[in-house]
Protein backbone atom coordinates (compact mmCIF):
# COMPACT_ATOMS: atom_id res chain seq x y z
CA UNK A 1 0.00 0.00 0.00
CA UNK A 2 2.82 2.54 1.15
CA UNK A 3 4.53 1.90 -2.85
CA UNK A 4 1.24 2.81 -4.93
CA UNK A 5 1.14 5.76 -2.52
CA UNK A 6 4.35 6.84 -3.41
CA UNK A 7 3.93 6.20 -6.75
CA UNK A 8 1.17 8.85 -6.73
CA UNK A 9 2.95 11.21 -4.87
CA UNK A 10 5.35 10.94 -7.65
CA UNK A 11 3.32 11.06 -10.73
CA UNK A 12 1.89 14.57 -8.73
CA UNK A 13 5.45 15.91 -8.77
CA UNK A 14 6.20 14.95 -12.24
CA UNK A 15 3.04 16.40 -13.64
CA UNK A 16 3.42 20.11 -12.32
CA UNK A 17 6.89 20.62 -13.80
CA UNK A 18 7.33 22.91 -11.04
CA UNK A 19 10.42 24.59 -11.95
CA UNK A 20 8.82 26.26 -14.49
CA UNK A 21 6.72 29.94 -13.75
CA UNK A 22 3.27 29.34 -15.58
CA UNK A 23 2.43 33.26 -14.49
CA UNK A 24 4.75 34.88 -16.43
CA UNK A 25 2.54 37.85 -18.45
CA UNK A 26 4.56 37.92 -22.14
CA UNK A 27 6.36 35.17 -24.31
CA UNK A 28 8.74 37.78 -25.04
CA UNK A 29 11.02 36.26 -28.12
CA UNK A 30 13.04 33.65 -26.78
CA UNK A 31 14.87 32.59 -23.83
CA UNK A 32 17.71 33.96 -21.64
CA UNK A 33 19.68 30.93 -21.35
CA UNK A 34 22.31 30.91 -18.20
CA UNK A 35 25.45 29.24 -19.35
CA UNK A 36 27.35 30.41 -15.84
CA UNK A 37 30.46 28.87 -15.06
CA UNK A 38 30.46 29.12 -11.64
CA UNK A 39 32.44 26.99 -9.80
CA UNK A 40 31.41 27.78 -5.91
CA UNK A 41 27.48 27.99 -5.64
CA UNK A 42 28.40 30.97 -3.22
CA UNK A 43 30.08 32.91 -5.47
CA UNK A 44 27.37 33.00 -8.26
CA UNK A 45 25.51 36.39 -9.14
CA UNK A 46 23.12 37.48 -11.51
CA UNK A 47 22.48 41.28 -11.59
CA UNK A 48 19.48 42.72 -12.98
CA UNK A 49 19.91 46.41 -14.37
CA UNK A 50 17.28 48.89 -14.61
CA UNK A 51 18.41 50.55 -18.16
CA UNK A 52 19.80 49.28 -21.42
CA UNK A 53 23.08 51.34 -19.97
CA UNK A 54 23.82 48.39 -17.46
CA UNK A 55 24.86 51.41 -15.55
CA UNK A 56 22.25 51.30 -12.65
CA UNK A 57 22.05 48.39 -10.81
CA UNK A 58 18.35 47.13 -9.94
CA UNK A 59 19.30 43.71 -7.94
CA UNK A 60 21.88 41.51 -7.50
CA UNK A 61 20.92 37.86 -6.63
CA UNK A 62 22.50 34.63 -6.34
CA UNK A 63 20.33 31.65 -8.30
CA UNK A 64 21.63 28.85 -5.61
CA UNK A 65 20.05 30.29 -3.01
CA UNK A 66 16.32 29.79 -3.49
CA UNK A 67 15.20 32.37 -0.92
CA UNK A 68 16.07 35.42 -2.66
CA UNK A 69 14.77 34.14 -5.91
CA UNK A 70 11.34 33.19 -5.09
CA UNK A 71 11.11 36.83 -3.31
CA UNK A 72 13.54 38.52 -5.30
CA UNK A 73 14.16 37.52 -8.71
CA UNK A 74 12.11 34.81 -10.06
CA UNK A 75 13.22 33.64 -14.03
CA UNK A 76 10.87 31.54 -15.95
CA UNK A 77 12.74 28.02 -15.81
CA UNK A 78 14.47 27.50 -12.06
CA UNK A 79 16.03 24.76 -10.90
CA UNK A 80 19.42 25.69 -9.72
CA UNK A 81 21.12 22.33 -8.62
CA UNK A 82 21.08 21.59 -12.69
CA UNK A 83 22.08 25.29 -13.32
CA UNK A 84 19.17 25.94 -15.09
CA UNK A 85 18.08 29.79 -14.15
CA UNK A 86 16.74 31.26 -17.63
CA UNK A 87 14.07 33.92 -18.54
CA UNK A 88 12.00 34.90 -20.91
CA UNK A 89 13.46 37.08 -23.33
CA UNK A 90 11.89 40.33 -24.47
CA UNK A 91 14.91 41.72 -26.67
CA UNK A 92 18.50 41.06 -27.42
CA UNK A 93 21.59 43.28 -28.57
CA UNK A 94 25.14 42.76 -29.15
CA UNK A 95 25.30 44.63 -24.90
CA UNK A 96 22.43 43.25 -22.75
CA UNK A 97 19.04 41.11 -23.21
CA UNK A 98 15.85 42.69 -22.04
CA UNK A 99 14.20 39.70 -19.75
CA UNK A 100 10.82 39.04 -17.91
CA UNK A 101 11.33 38.07 -13.88
CA UNK A 102 8.44 37.70 -11.45
CA UNK A 103 5.78 37.27 -14.00
CA UNK A 104 5.95 40.45 -15.25
CA UNK A 105 8.60 42.90 -14.56
CA UNK A 106 11.35 43.64 -16.53
CA UNK A 107 14.69 44.21 -16.51
CA UNK A 108 18.24 43.78 -18.41
CA UNK A 109 21.42 41.61 -18.27
CA UNK A 110 24.53 41.94 -19.51
CA UNK A 111 25.41 39.04 -22.16
CA UNK A 112 28.86 39.22 -20.90
CA UNK A 113 27.26 37.66 -17.15
CA UNK A 114 26.75 34.20 -18.98
CA UNK A 115 23.55 34.59 -20.47
CA UNK A 116 23.20 33.71 -23.56
CA UNK A 117 19.93 34.27 -26.30
CA UNK A 118 17.83 31.42 -27.60
CA UNK A 119 14.98 31.82 -29.68
CA UNK A 120 12.07 29.86 -28.76
CA UNK A 121 12.17 27.64 -31.59
CA UNK A 122 15.81 27.11 -31.09
CA UNK A 123 15.02 26.70 -27.64
CA UNK A 124 12.35 24.19 -28.10
CA UNK A 125 14.07 22.46 -30.00
CA UNK A 126 17.81 22.31 -28.42
CA UNK A 127 16.88 22.83 -24.84
CA UNK A 128 13.50 21.26 -24.51
CA UNK A 129 13.94 17.41 -23.76
CA UNK A 130 10.48 17.35 -24.03
CA UNK A 131 6.96 19.59 -24.60
CA UNK A 132 3.18 18.54 -23.30
CA UNK A 133 0.41 20.70 -23.81
CA UNK A 134 -1.13 21.79 -19.90
CA UNK A 135 -3.00 19.43 -18.54
CA UNK A 136 -1.59 16.10 -20.32
CA UNK A 137 0.45 13.23 -18.73
CA UNK A 138 2.95 12.32 -22.28
CA UNK A 139 5.88 14.71 -22.68
CA UNK A 140 6.70 14.78 -26.70
CA UNK A 141 9.98 15.49 -28.52
CA UNK A 142 9.91 18.86 -30.24
CA UNK A 143 10.23 17.89 -34.40
CA UNK A 144 9.71 21.20 -35.89
CA UNK A 145 9.01 24.63 -34.68
CA UNK A 146 6.66 27.62 -36.74
CA UNK A 147 5.45 30.22 -35.38
CA UNK A 148 3.31 29.65 -32.73
CA UNK A 149 3.20 25.58 -33.43
CA UNK A 150 5.11 22.83 -33.38
CA UNK A 151 5.25 19.36 -34.51
CA UNK A 152 5.82 16.85 -31.80
CA UNK A 153 6.39 13.12 -31.86
CA UNK A 154 6.52 10.41 -29.19
CA UNK A 155 9.47 8.77 -27.58
CA UNK A 156 8.89 5.30 -30.21
CA UNK A 157 8.31 8.18 -32.95
CA UNK A 158 5.02 6.33 -34.01
CA UNK A 159 2.67 9.17 -33.42
CA UNK A 160 3.23 12.93 -34.59
CA UNK A 161 0.92 16.01 -33.18
CA UNK A 162 0.68 19.65 -34.27
CA UNK A 163 0.73 21.03 -31.22
CA UNK A 164 0.19 24.93 -30.24
CA UNK A 165 2.70 26.10 -27.96
CA UNK A 166 1.80 29.82 -27.56
CA UNK A 167 -1.46 31.74 -27.94
CA UNK A 168 -2.17 35.63 -27.22
CA UNK A 169 1.04 35.67 -26.10
CA UNK A 170 1.68 33.10 -23.44
CA UNK A 171 3.08 30.16 -23.58
CA UNK A 172 0.23 27.30 -23.23
CA UNK A 173 2.63 23.97 -22.83
CA UNK A 174 5.18 22.34 -20.24
CA UNK A 175 8.50 22.34 -21.00
CA UNK A 176 11.13 19.79 -19.79
CA UNK A 177 14.65 20.44 -19.47
CA UNK A 178 15.64 17.20 -18.03
CA UNK A 179 15.22 13.33 -18.46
Amino acid sequence: MIHIVQNIVLLGVLLQCPFQNAQICHSGTGVAVWESSCIDANDCQCTLYSNAQLKIIKLTSNPFQAENIRDRCQPYFYKPDYYIFHFIALENTADYIKILYNDCDSAYLSVNDGFKYCSWPDFLMKYATGIRPYGESEFLSVVMVVGDWLIATNEEKTIYRYIRWRMNDKIIVECALLY
